[in-house]
């Protein structure tokens, strides 16, 4: 988990003042596909929490990357967390029986590894970061 977030807060700080990605062009990465053929409940439930990770992500863009770029436990970060109230209830695993557990690392861990996966899948694709072809 400790890499994903070192590799988020780098994803996140090469957007400091510019466009947030647009992965929008970036088939989904977690589907509901995927989480249903996890092998054993506790993949599965891996499965889930990238889904949803990866959800806030495409839905939040410039909140989470304001997320990853601030310091663990301060005033911003809980600013930040708060942010992301709404749009993390939208993304809730809505299939009975799938459930996420959260606590701020895990979030915010989970967060910058679905940063990652999306900006590694739009390099794959040859997207700029506006998900347009380079």
């Amino acid at each position: 988990m400790f890499v994903g977030s070192v590799g988020g807060l780098r994803v996140a700080r090469q957007y400091v003042d510019k466009p947030k990605p647009d992965h929008s062009s970036v088939p989904v990465i977690f589907t509901a596909e995927i989480v249903a053929n996890g092998e054993t409940v506790e993949e599965r439930k891996r499965l889930v929490l990238h889904a949803f990770d990866e959800c806030v992500v495409r839905s939040a863009p410039d909140s989470v990357f304001a997320l990853l770029q601030t310091s663990y436990l301060s005033a911003e970060e809980t600013q930040a967390f708060a942010s992301l109230n709404e749009i993390m209830g939208h993304c809730l695993p809505k299939k009975e029986g799938e459930s996420v557990e959260l606590n701020r690392f895990t979030l915010r861990s989970g967060l910058s590894y679905a940063a990652m996966a999306l900006e590694g899948e739009a390099a794959k694709m040859g997207l700029s970061v506006q998900g347009k072809p380079q």
